[in-house]
C-alpha cells in the first residue's frame, strides 16, 4: 500500500511539473518581442529547466535505478541550479523595469495607472 501511494505521488508530481514546462514553452512563444520579453523569457526557461531537473528526481524514484541513481541526482541538481539562476535573473530584470517605472511616478499617480 505504501508503494502504491509513493508511486501515485511521483506520477502526480511528474504531471504537475510537465504542466509547468508546457506553460513555460507557451510563455516563451507568446511573450516574444514584447516589452517584458527579456524577463519573461528567463522566467519561462528557468521554469522549464527546473521542471526537467525535478523530472530526473521523479524518474529515479519511480524506476528505482539503484547504482545509476547518483548520476540522476547530480544531473537533476545541476539542471535545477541552472533553472534557479535563470529565475533569479528574470526577477532581477523585472525588478529593474519596475524600479525605473516607479521612479518616474508622480505623487498623484496611482501605481495601477502605470502598469
Amino acid at each position: 500500500m505504501s508503494d502504491l501511494i509513493g508511486i501515485s505521488l511521483d506520477a502526480a508530481s511528474l504531471v504537475v511539473v510537465m504542466g509547468i514546462a508546457v506553460y513555460g514553452v507557451r510563455l516563451i512563444y507568446i511573450m516574444r518581442r514584447g516589452s517584458l520579453e527579456k524577463s519573461w523569457k528567463f522566467a519561462a526557461l528557468g521554469s522549464i529547466f527546473c521542471t526537467v531537473g525535478i523530472s530526473f528526481f521523479t524518474l529515479e524514484s519511480v524506476f528505482a535505478l539503484g547504482q545509476f541513481s547518483q548520476p540522476f541526482f547530480d544531473v537533476g541538481s545541476a539542471i535545477m541550479l541552472i533553472g534557479g539562476l535563470m529565475l533569479l535573473q528574470s526577477f532581477r530584470i523585472q525588478y529593474k523595469v519596475f524600479e525605473i517605472k516607479f521612479s518616474f511616478q508622480k505623487p498623484e499617480e496611482k501605481i495601477r495607472d502605470l502598469a
